[in-house]
């Protein structure tokens, strides 16, 4: 019979290796896994596939050899080295077959015959209690022990490699590969409370985290910040590809039409919103689009994309397709597309509570650690209140607490404050360097730094004054200079008409009146040199 063959052992050598290897860093008690390549993965799903070919045409020590050279690091090593004992056990019964008599089958070869039954099918649980069994007849049989030992190695592989892998799809978002690799891990070990866990975790962020990404994604969308959308629509995607009201976002998005502007001297981003959409407030809608951040200055010959909509669109092409209001038409035709999951009632009123409950309701959830509900409840409040930001961030605490990053929260929360605090402190020294400027006599410098604190801080009056007065001190000079240079000019002083006409232009570089003088003076010194 099979088990009383010398059979080898490689695969239990391999196994323990491998494990070993895997755990280096941390003891052979636990796996860290690192992805393979997209390219890497291709090649070993056709030499897998190829295998499995060899397999099903009875060739299978080919195959054998071909599933071998599927390495540790690679997703289907675990399928492979299930599939090598497949095509053993195959191998075994046909030899098995070959040198069978009539003889009546002995308990001790039932049980062996019923664990490699077992093991063609998948349950590898029962497999080794029927091994147990037939140890217990011939527990001096030194290849069944081996045999029981090399399935034990090879499970506890497979259980460390779907923690790890679960855990490690589970924190990058990946919640589908996850719920594979959990699921996997419960059909061999059907009690493991950590698959359980993490299994109703996923499918309390699933749910939720659709609808909260959608909304957020559609409030920044209809403020015009149609970068800051898409990455919330990309999250929700992730999460339920086949939202079709996500997929119409997206779509829009990426189709919106919009005009390229060429900075000239001067410009800011709050002049040229003020230019093409009549409100200087808009310029965070061209920071968004353009990918720039607030205290990045412009540059002569930068190409500024101007998008059209919103109020920019009335200015540039008001006759034009409204691409925010084709897509709000669409969600409202779809609205059954979003999943959502709703918390336990907190009453038998049929009536919702008021939102400010329903947060703080969330709140001491969340501060319970009960995470899962306070989720649940952040979500009803976003979805009822879409420009609620705190619920939008306690939602994603929650979410990052689910996966056990608490740590990573604090110190998000840190790098936020603290990026505040940079931007405060941006702000303070721009403000400063302005007052500088405007005190040594540099206006121009002055108005650029107060311009730049007020794309900061659009709402701070104070810098907004400092920015109005030097502004209106700059025309008080360009009048003073304009008017000297004319006094020269009447003087036949052209030089020095030309000189205040140059201060004009070095303050209003296309100031037309100082042009055209200086021009004209330009001319008839030109004359005066020309000889007779």
């Amino acid at each position: 019979m099979l088990i009383q063959r010398d059979l080898p052992i490689k695969l239990r050598v391999i196994s323990m290796f491998i494990l070993c290897v895997a755990g280096f860093a941390g003891g052979c008690s636990s796996i860290s896994l690192t992805l393979p390549s997209e390219e890497h993965i291709v090649q070993s799903s056709v030499v897998f596939q190829e295998a499995q070919r060899l397999f099903a045409a009875g060739r299978f020590q080919d195959a054998i050899d071909l599933w071998e050279q599927v390495p540790p690091t690679d997703p289907k090593y675990l399928d492979a080295q299930m599939a090598i004992r497949q095509a053993r056990l195959q191998m075994n019964r046909i030899t098995e077959q070959e040198f069978a008599d009539e003889q009546e089958i002995s308990q001790f070869d039932q049980y062996v015959k019923q664990a490699e039954q077992f093991e063609q099918q998948g349950e590898f649980s029962k497999a080794l209690d029927m091994y147990e069994e037939a140890r217990l007849l011939a527990p001096d049989n030194n290849v069944l022990h081996e045999k029981i030992e090399e399935l034990h190695a090879l499970l506890e592989d497979a259980v460390e490699r779907h923690k790890a892998l679960g855990e490690l799809y589970f924190s990058q978002g990946e919640y589908e590969k996850a719920k594979r690799e959990w699921e996997g891990l419960l059909a061999i070990v059907p009690e493991h409370e950590t698959a359980k866990q993490r299994l109703a975790d996923i499918e309390v962020i699933t749910a939720t985290s659709d609808s909260v990404f959608f909304q957020r994604g559609r409030s920044l969308l209809n403020k015009g910040l149609t970068n800051q959308a898409k990455t919330e629509f990309e999250k929700a995607q992730r999460i339920n590809p086949a939202n079709k009201r996500t997929l119409s976002y997206l779509t829009k998005i990426e189709h919106i039409p919009f005009t390229e502007y060429v900075v000239q001297k001067g410009d800011t981003l709050s002049s040229i919103a003020a230019k093409y959409s009549r409100n200087s407030a808009d310029f965070p809608i061209l920071l968004d689009f353009n990918n720039l951040k607030a205290q990045d200055p412009l540059k002569i010959g930068q190409i500024i994309k101007i998008p059209h909509i919103l109020n920019f669109r009335a200015v540039l092409d008001p006759q034009g397709e409204d691409t925010l209001a084709e897509v709000n038409d669409e969600v409202q035709a779809n609205q059954t597309d979003a999943r959502s999951l709703t918390p336990p009632a907190t009453s038998a009123d049929d009536n919702l509570p008021p939102v400010d409950q329903v947060f703080e309701e969330g709140i001491t959830a969340y501060n319970q650690r009960n995470y899962r509900y306070a989720m649940t409840l952040f979500q009803l409040v976003y979805e009822r209140d879409p420009e609620n930001q705190e619920a939008y961030e306690y939602f994603m605490r929650a979410a990052s607490a689910m996966k056990g990053g608490m740590p990573i929260i604090e110190m998000e929360q840190e790098e936020s404050l603290e990026h505040e605090r940079d931007v405060e402190r941006e702000i303070d020294d721009l403000k400063q360097q302005g007052l500088n400027s405007s005190k040594a006599g540099d206006l121009k410098s002055a108005i650029a730094s107060f311009e730049q604190a007020v794309q900061l801080a659009p709402q701070n009056r104070e810098i907004q004054k400092y920015l109005e007065e030097t502004r209106d001190e700059v025309k008080k000079l360009v009048t003073f200079h304009l008017n000297e240079g004319i006094k020269f000019f009447n003087r036949e002083a052209l030089e020095d008409a030309i000189l205040e006409w140059e201060k004009v232009l070095d303050l209003d570089p296309g100031n037309p009146q100082a042009l055209e003088y200086r021009q004209r003076a330009e001319k008839m010194l030109d004359a005066l040199a020309s000889p007779k």
